[in-house]
């Protein structure tokens, strides 16, 4: 009978203990008291909820705080806690922003090494490149040669780096075909650069020598040899022709197409995108203008160095018109 009354008194006891010690950690409601009870009472059937109590006290501190050491600070002392997907999605956009507005390469590296399953790791990754690639021009741009501009160019071609890079080459390469001041050089540069706008600064440009060059030509005897100036020009010709028929040809295509998308917008009232294509249209339309009258000089030019008495020179010119100015 004692040993049963002793038995009851002590269950009594340590029933008392518990029900104070969780009495206690709700009434002082810190995060202290918390976690004291939870390491002090591990097997105590209250535990869960003592656990939901620490979770909502630190989750409202971090949401008012809004730091990156607030979150990690939830994440890492309540990694499966109720709001753990929502604290870790609001660390990834901060730590994702703060990397973003430092425009550092180094630091967006290392947002992408920290948190890979971040669902901005992929944007992350092409602002990345876009960094690389923007200090890559630098250099590029420092150097100013050709051979620099194309490594950008091969390395980042996605980038706004890389085409900027195409762009800078582009203008590399007209600037140093101009420093020869020959067609031959012009030639040699539409090899490598075609579009409309340098083939309309290229033809401008030799334009200019066209009538020298057929008084140059019309005084040449049958066999004479004709200068390397003169072979420039009938190079220039050739690739010119070439290069603007394939335009001419692919623009006209674009001319319709800009025009039945502007029918279309206007018809839906897409005010916003008819003007945006219209803008294109008429650039378009200018340029198609600009080089159907270089293929106009450039045919009578040709008909008549065909008929020369200069057999090179004439035999040069009829392949030339043979191949891009008859009908087909």
């Amino acid at each position: 009978m004692n040993r049963l009354l002793f038995v009851l008194i002590l269950m009594m006891i340590f029933s008392g203990c518990g029900k104070n010690a969780y009495e206690k950690s709700i009434e002082i409601g810190t995060e202290d008291s918390y976690k004291e009870f939870i390491l002090n009472n591990p097997d105590d059937k209250r535990i869960e909820h003592i656990r939901a109590k620490l979770d909502s006290l630190i989750y409202q501190r971090t949401i008012q705080e809004r730091k990156t050491e607030a979150y990690e600070y939830y994440l890492k002392l309540i990694p499966a806690g109720f709001h753990s997907d929502e604290i870790r999605a609001k660390l990834w956009e901060l730590e994702f922003k703060e990397a973003k507005m430092s425009s550092s390469r180094e630091k967006m590296q290392a947002f992408i090494n920290k948190y890979p399953e971040a669902p901005q790791i992929e944007e992350a990754k092409t602002l990345l490149r876009e960094l690389e690639a923007k200090e890559e021009l630098i250099k590029a741009k420092e150097k100013n040669t050709e051979d620099a501009f194309i490594s950008v160019i091969e390395k980042y071609p996605e980038t706004s780096s890389g085409k900027e890079a195409k762009e800078l080459l582009a203008e590399f390469r007209w600037l140093t075909a101009l420093n020869q001041k020959t067609p031959g050089a012009i030639s040699e540069f539409l090899k490598k650069e075609s579009s409309p706008e340098y083939l309309i600064k290229a033809f401008n440009y030799v334009n200019k020598d066209i009538f020298s060059f057929k008084e140059s030509i019309s005084k040449l005897s049958a066999e004479e040899s004709i200068s390397d100036y003169n072979k420039g020009m009938l190079a220039f010709l050739d690739i010119f022709s070439e290069k603007n028929m394939n335009f001419l040809a692919t623009s006209r295509k674009m001319i319709e197409q800009y025009s039945n998308q502007i029918k279309r917008y206007k018809m839906s009232g897409f005010e916003e995108k008819v003007r945006e294509i219209e803008d294109n249209f008429l650039k378009l339309q200018e340029q198609n203008k600009e080089l159907e009258r270089a293929r106009n000089i450039c045919s009578e030019l040709l008909l008549y160095l065909k008929d020369v008495n200069n057999i090179e020179t004439s035999e040069i010119a009829r392949k030339i018109f043979e191949t891009y100015y008859l009908e087909k």
